[in-house]
């Protein structure tokens, strides 16, 4: 069976070098997207392959609860899920835990209590630092 992925954070660096390489192997796939202004450049970056390539937009800031993430699941019915999304820096601290943290576990657990999603790939960087980021309270440092 042909997976169907669900790429969350489409028109980021990562998700416009990993879109082709999916569409490759023939495997469908929805890149969600928050501007409609970036879907041209999806659908760009998708030219290449075979697979079948959907854009959904949708703005992760709206993800407040599993129930949200479950919405976009329940809509995409995806066998595999990768987030690759974040803020960007835009936005301040408070956006940049809103999505990178709160809306990524809301994810993380909707797709864990959904039998037909069986990987889920969480990109990500590791980082050091001398001091900790102001947006950092106590207990993550």
């Amino acid at each position: 069976m042909t997976p169907r992925i669900l790429l969350l954070g489409g028109h980021g660096k990562v998700s416009l070098l990993i879109t082709p390489k999916i569409l490759a192997r023939s495997w469908n796939l929805t890149s969600v997207i928050r501007d409609p202004a970036q879907k041209a450049t999806i659908q760009e970056a998708g030219k290449a392959g075979p697979g079948k390539l959907d854009v959904l937009v949708e703005s992760l800031d709206e993800v407040k609860s599993e129930s949200d993430a479950k919405r976009i699941l329940d809509l995409v019915k995806p066998d595999w899920v990768i987030w690759s999304a974040g803020a960007g820096g835009k936005g301040g601290p408070s956006r940049t835990n809103a999505i990178d943290k709160e809306a990524c576990i809301h994810f993380i657990r909707s797709a864990l209590s959904t039998p037909s999603i069986s990987k889920f790939l969480l990109v990500s960087a590791l980082s050091e630092r001398r001091q900790r980021a102001p947006w950092w309270d106590d207990d993550s440092w």
